[in-house]
């Protein structure tokens, strides 16, 4: 979807901008894209609130302060007292419209893979600064 969302606006789509949690040095990756690219205005990552928190005191080391020079959206399990602004997923929601799936593959009223779309909650905390680039502009 990200990939799909930026091609969309004519914005390239760079690989190396994909840092997954579970990489190895996760931090350092992040922490390097940071320092290596100046354009970078805003991340979302998908991870627990306290080593998003975490990375935005790293971030302070470079001179990156969040919200002012860094937008932050968290993609976690809850909301912290961290003031992060996130989306939350629905894992009730998850869990019933897999097990619906299930029974209906069972039941034989589907035999295709099925695409489902569950909304995410959002919550505003104080992570995200104003946009510094006109998205209209771009490509």
């Amino acid at each position: 979807g990200y990939q799909a969302a930026l091609e969309e606006l004519g914005i390239p789509f760079d690989p190396e901008r994909i840092i997954k949690y579970n990489d190895d040095n996760y931090q350092d990756k992040v922490t390097r894209l940071l320092t290596d690219c100046e354009a970078i205005s805003g991340l979302i990552i998908m991870d627990v609130p306290e080593r998003i928190y975490r990375l935005m005191e790293e971030f302070k080391k470079y001179g990156r302060e969040v919200p002012e020079d860094l937008s932050i959206v968290g993609i976690t399990n809850r909301v912290s007292d961290y003031g992060l602004t996130c989306l939350l997923p629905d894992y009730e929601i998850y869990g019933r419209t897999a097990g619906q799936l299930m029974i209906d593959v069972i039941e034989g009223r589907i035999s295709e893979p099925e695409e489902k779309i569950i909304k995410l909650k959002f919550w505003e905390g104080t992570t995200c600064g104003e946009m510094k680039v006109n998205l209209g502009e771009v490509g």
